[in-house]
């Protein structure tokens, strides 16, 4: 009679399904260990004492570790009190240093500290004039006044007595040639319109005082401008120039001499940052002069042509 064999089934698996368990194995393992590191254990689990029943002194056992006890938490709360006083007083003593003697002290440590520091300071050397002093300044002026037929003093109409120099309309008027003095007030439309009449009126009554607004626009050629009449019912604003119209009929006025029209000198002066140049492009309407929201961008004059 023939036997049955039965063949045991393999162990064996294939390579993709031990890998498939392997990575979860692994991914299971670092999760346990993020776990851990998040909520460490410090102690771990508190180990119960236990006592079997047997024992004759289990009761005493169990009310001498209840005593032990109660005295480690006592000495806990003791400690903590303590390190309170200790912060508490370590605070009052912190306040008491900033108190005026302290205060005394400190500033008295400083002035001897200031006058060793000053005996062995070396004495400092005379700082040298740079192009861009007063002298320098005054140089230019000069060659202005000289070379121009009328000069054009450059003010900030938010402030025209504050930006107005004396000087140069005192320099101008006791010129030997007989030279033509007259006020621009820049900026006009910064100012409301009432304190700029109210300005001109005051200025009018010792020099010709012209408003003026210069442009703003960026294109270096064909700027833009608007009669003052036009501009003073609608408002100053905008970027385009308003009151250039104004200012070259009155230049062309003093071009007059006897009927017969002649050419002139126009110089611009004033303070740094009154917007001379920004004058000089809307009047050539074109950008002949470097301008900046820095002052003393230009130092030296410059010679300009402009027809009207």
């Amino acid at each position: 009679m023939a036997k049955l064999f039965l063949k045991k089934t393999s162990k064996r698996i294939s390579c993709r399904k031990r890998y498939k368990i392997e990575k979860k194995v692994r991914d299971h393992n670092r999760k346990l260990r993020k776990e851990a590191k998040k909520n460490p254990k410090k102690n771990g689990k508190k180990k119960i004492i236990q006592i079997p029943n047997m024992c004759p002194f289990k009761e005493d056992i169990l009310r001498e570790v209840e005593a032990l006890r109660a005295k480690k938490e006592e000495e806990k709360v003791k400690r903590k009190e303590a390190m309170r006083e200790e912060k508490q007083k370590k605070k009052e003593d912190d306040k008491q240093n900033f108190k005026l003697e302290g205060l005394v002290s400190e500033a008295e440590n400083k002035q001897k500290l200031h006058e060793i520091l000053k005996s062995d300071a070396k004495p400092a050397e005379p700082v040298t004039k740079t192009d861009t002093s007063v002298k320098s300044y005054y140089r230019e002026f000069k060659k202005v006044l000289a070379a121009a037929d009328v000069i054009l003093e450059v003010v900030d109409a938010r402030d025209p007595l504050g930006t107005r120099c004396k000087q140069v309309e005192e320099a101008v008027l006791e010129a030997t040639t007989n030279k033509r003095l007259v006020l621009v007030l820049n900026k006009a439309d910064l100012v409301p319109r009432d304190n700029m009449e109210g300005w001109l009126r005051y200025l009018r009554g010792s020099l010709p005082a012209v408003p003026f607004k210069a442009s703003t626009q960026q294109q270096s050629r064909r700027l833009g401008r608007k009669k003052m009449k036009a501009s003073l019912s609608k408002g100053l604003q905008g970027s385009v120039c308003v009151g250039a119209e104004l200012l070259m009929s009155l230049l062309a006025n003093y071009c007059r001499n006897k009927g017969i029209k002649t050419s002139i000198t126009v110089g611009v002066v004033g303070l740094p940052n009154v917007g001379k140049s920004s004058i000089i492009n809307s009047l050539k309407r074109s950008r002949a002069c470097s301008v900046g929201a820095t002052p003393g961008i230009t130092k030296y004059s410059l010679d300009i042509l402009s027809s009207y």
